[in-house]
């Protein structure tokens, strides 16, 4: 490792392929009114700051970059002085520390330093930039608000402040607030600042009405402040969340880290929690308001405007279906307020998932499903528009899964058999299969995990971590929240329902201080099928927006189904995915 720190290799072969996978990400980018947005909002918020530079940085840039350039980079900034080495496991300090000289004890140098840390700018009033993208049929909004330096660097009180407006279910731009549809905020810090962005998308004709809404709950969301009971239930939840996050060595490692690299003060990953609970209703409201003085684009009369304009590009062919996966923000559930006796969080877990098992049938029929086959019909929104069809979902102990979808345009078969998948699409005109490569084989084998049956076997099993974390609404129905880290290190929050147990919501949500929720599952009409509570209605949210709803009309279990639908069709034409 410290030889490809020290001495990597640069060259013009491999500098080659790199840049044309990130120039590729960027153009396919720009059919993403999500992406722009995000881009956009940090360009606005910092203006004439740091930060204000895209990520991905600018493409002529990236496109022109050669090895000698890359070298003189790494020579200039890559040094010991501004290097941290972070070691997790159970291991001898003395042994480690002699080992991390013996290794990197040869590099020297100081990196070239940029000057004194720069202030994020001071914003006098809202800026509006408009970004026009041709063709498109939704409209990404975003607010930003600049989060201090003080804030920044001492991050308990603004982390509440995102959880209790969007971060987190239960939150007030959540879908089952029933306030702001669609809509949900992130927080994102680093050392000199940080950016505490809301964000929503709407139809391009209902834009002024979805900012007008998302404005009036800004407003609402400091008029009427967050309760002492809100602000405890916020921070118990992530205070409890945080250290089963940081159980495996590689997750504490990180946060060491992602603490040095911030300017984050030391001991904060060790202190976390105790600090998480140290918060007050005052020092969120200071946080609240601060943020709510430094909004980036909150009104649109009299301010300053922007305009910028994307070139129209040829249209591409999307593929639908359940592999794909996309992230959002969000938080962990709310956590004890509701006089639940203090058990220790993870026995309280495990006999929650007990519950939860035994109000679906029990454990050995639950194992007993070998293979499954749902039909039904499945819809997909985008904003106001939907589109119906019929569906399909067949799996087979083990790992694996075929989604069968069919719509007036055209059909859609995606299916994962162990390390191998495949699409096969059929739009009246084409006829072909493609063969997917690794991401989508993962992608697949996740849904494949992520349904009811396997989330629940998953909770049962012993090497899966699994902790209570208080109580949180979905819609009307209080449920207690159960963490879940599985034997693969995916992390999921299960919400069990009050006295039922039973499950009617999942959420992956892979843990992080600066990004939570990924997807949400909600369960529905639980039937009675060969002695299983059985779901015949699921809805899909990403981004705090519906994706999709399935209504089931059948299912079959153990009916024998063989491998064969899993395997590639043997047509003539094999077409592998670039």
């Amino acid at each position: 490792m410290s030889d490809a720190v020290i001495n990597p290799l640069l060259d013009d072969d491999g500098l080659r392929t790199v840049r044309r996978e990130a120039v590729g990400k960027w153009i396919e980018s720009r059919d993403h009114p999500d992406a722009i947005a995000d881009e956009h909002v940090w360009g606005v918020a910092f203006d004439g700051h740091p930060y204000a530079r895209p990520e991905r940085g600018a493409m002529e840039e990236v496109a022109g970059l050669n090895s000698a350039r890359l070298i003189a980079f790494h020579r200039g900034c890559y040094r010991p002085d501004h290097a941290w080495v972070a070691i997790a496991g159970d291991v001898d300090p003395e042994k480690a520390f002699a080992a991390v000289r013996e290794a990197f004890g040869g590099w020297s140098g100081r990196s070239r330093t940029g000057g004194d840390p720069i202030a994020p700018p001071p914003i006098q009033a809202p800026r509006i930039r408009l970004v026009d993208l041709p063709g498109a049929t939704q409209a990404a909004i975003r607010i930003g608000c600049v989060v201090p330096p003080g804030d920044a660097s001492d991050p308990y009180a603004i982390t509440v402040v995102n959880d209790l407006l969007g971060g987190g279910p239960g939150s007030r731009l959540a879908p089952e607030s029933g306030r702001v549809l669609r809509s949900y905020s992130d927080l994102q810090l680093y050392g000199e600042a940080g950016l505490l962005v809301v964000g929503t998308s709407a139809a391009t004709d209902s834009v002024v009405r979805a900012v007008g809404r998302l404005r009036d709950e800004l407003r609402r969301f400091v008029s009427s402040p967050p309760s002492e009971a809100e602000v405890q239930r916020s921070r118990h939840a992530i205070a409890r969340s945080y250290p089963i996050r940081n159980e495996s060595i590689a997750a504490q490692s990180a946060q060491w880290l992602g603490a040095a690299a911030r300017g984050f003060s030391p001991g904060y990953a060790e202190r976390y929690p105790e600090r998480m609970e140290a918060v007050t209703t005052d020092s969120v409201a200071r946080s609240r308001d601060a943020g709510a003085r430094s909004g980036s684009g909150r009104d649109r009369g009299g301010r300053r405007r922007e305009r910028a304009r994307i070139p129209a590009r040829e249209p591409r062919q999307g593929r639908g279906g359940l592999g794909q996966r996309r992230a959002r923000t969000g938080g962990a559930a709310s956590g004890d307020a509701h006089g639940r006796p203090r058990l220790g969080v993870r026995h309280a877990g495990r006999q929650l998932v007990q519950k939860a098992i035994a109000a679906h049938g029990g454990l050995t029929r639950l194992k007993g499903v070998k293979d499954s086959r749902v039909q039904g019909e499945i819809t997909f929104y985008q904003g106001d528009q939907s589109v119906t069809g019929s569906h399909v979902e067949l799996r087979r102990e083990p790992n694996r899964l075929r989604v069968e979808s069919e719509f007036p345009q055209g059909a859609t078969i995606q299916a994962v058999s162990g390390d191998t998948a495949w699409t096969h699409v059929n739009n009246g005109v084409r006829d072909s299969v493609v063969d997917e490569g690794s991401d989508a084989a993962e992608a697949l084998r996740h849904e494949y995990a992520g349904d009811l049956q396997h989330l629940l076997v998953a909770a049962a099993d012993p090497k899966s971590r699994v902790a209570w974390r208080g109580q949180e609404p979905v819609g009307q129905i209080m449920t207690d929240v159960v963490e879940m880290i599985d034997p693969a290190g995916a992390r999921w929050v299960l919400f069990l329902e009050g006295d039922k147990h039973r499950l009617i919501a999942a959420e992956e949500n892979q843990g992080s201080l600066l990004r939570g929720a990924v997807v949400r599952r909600t369960f529905g009409d639980l039937r009675t099928v060969q002695g299983l509570a059985w779901p015949y209605y699921e809805e899909r949210w990403l981004n705090g927006a519906r994706a999709l709803s399935v209504k089931v009309k059948s299912v079959q279990l153990n009916s024998g189904l063989t491998t064969e639908p899993f395997r590639r069709p043997g047509l003539a034409a094999k077409h592998p995915r670039r």
